[in-house]
């Protein structure tokens, strides 16, 4: 049996840059990932103008990105109070998918630190082993969970992580529509969202992420995109067509407890540090990667 000081579940951004802060402090480090290399997650696409500079802070190399083929978002536009307002972006903020973005992170590990990441490796169960863990046929003497949002695993064969139907929700699809003049992020503030709102983003030349993000009553989601499809999408977007159906993912499974005496750690979504009012999720989840390890490590 393979073994590592910790073991990393997750290779989103969480997980990536809590394996390499590990690395750099000297730690054998093994990600697990369950989805296969490219896989396209339900969320916004977007690095946010926070979430680029979180990337310098963590010293990313942040010119990979629009060599990626990320789209320079130009301005935000937002609905509020039935006026729509434009705001021109100060700092870089980009629209990538989040394939191609995790994608980067993923090779940062792998590359850089020369991080393994084992794809299509779903962990379902946890087991204590001779002072530390067993996972998936890896022994690691910690572990640290970066799963997202809808992980389910067991920790001895009882429930450790489960999907928390009180948490936020968020839903997402992609469509193709007229080309976009420029790279835009634009939000709709409508009192019917109690609080939250609606986007429409950017991803490419004739490509939109569309969504809409609330605190509760994931049954009405499906309605309600529908509705601001049908609203907005025309005026943003032109006739478009629907190339990646809707799909939608609780915001947190786990405990916002950082520390566990066991050695079982939680980061990013499974640690709910996703932001509640607005659902920014890249920028916290890196955080709380390093927070933990700066911590505990």
């Amino acid at each position: 049996m393979e073994k590592f000081d910790v073991i990393v579940i997750g290779a989103g951004p969480a997980g990536c840059f809590a394996a390499t802060e590990l690395k750099r402090k000297g730690y054998s480090v093994c990600i697990l990932e369950r989805e296969e290399r490219g896989h396209r997650k339900v969320c916004g696409d977007g690095l946010s103008m926070a979430g680029m500079e979180v990337l310098r802070m963590m010293d990313f190399p942040v010119e990979r990105i629009p060599a990626k083929g990320a789209f320079r978002i130009q301005h935000y536009y937002y609905y509020a109070e039935n006026r729509l307002i434009q705001k021109e972006v100060e700092k870089p903020a980009y629209c990538l998918a989040r394939n191609f973005t995790d994608g980067l992170f993923q090779e940062y590990a792998q590359q850089d630190f020369h991080i393994p990441i084992r794809y299509g490796c779903g962990v379902k169960d946890i087991f204590r082993r001779e002072g530390g863990y067993e996972v998936n046929g890896v022994y690691g003497r910690k572990v640290l969970a970066a799963v997202g949002a809808n992980a389910r695993i067991r920790l001895d064969g009882q429930d450790f992580l489960c999907v928390d139907r009180s948490k936020p929700v968020g839903i997402s699809c992609i469509i193709k529509g007229k080309p976009a003049e420029e790279g835009f992020f634009f939000f709709d503030y409508d009192a019917a969202y109690d609080g939250t709102y609606a986007w429409i983003f950017t991803l490419g030349r004739n490509l939109y992420n569309v969504g809409l993000w609330r605190k509760a009553e994931y049954g009405r989601l499906k309605n309600q995109l529908a509705e601001f499809m049908e609203k907005r999408c025309p005026e943003w977007t032109g006739a478009y067509e629907v190339v990646r159906p809707s799909k939608g993912a609780f915001m947190g499974i786990g405990s916002p407890v950082k520390s566990r005496e066991d050695g079982i750690f939680l980061v990013g979504d499974a640690a709910n540090t996703s932001n509640e009012t607005d659902g920014e999720g890249i920028s916290r989840a890196i955080i709380s990667a390093r927070e933990i390890v700066e911590t505990y490590f």
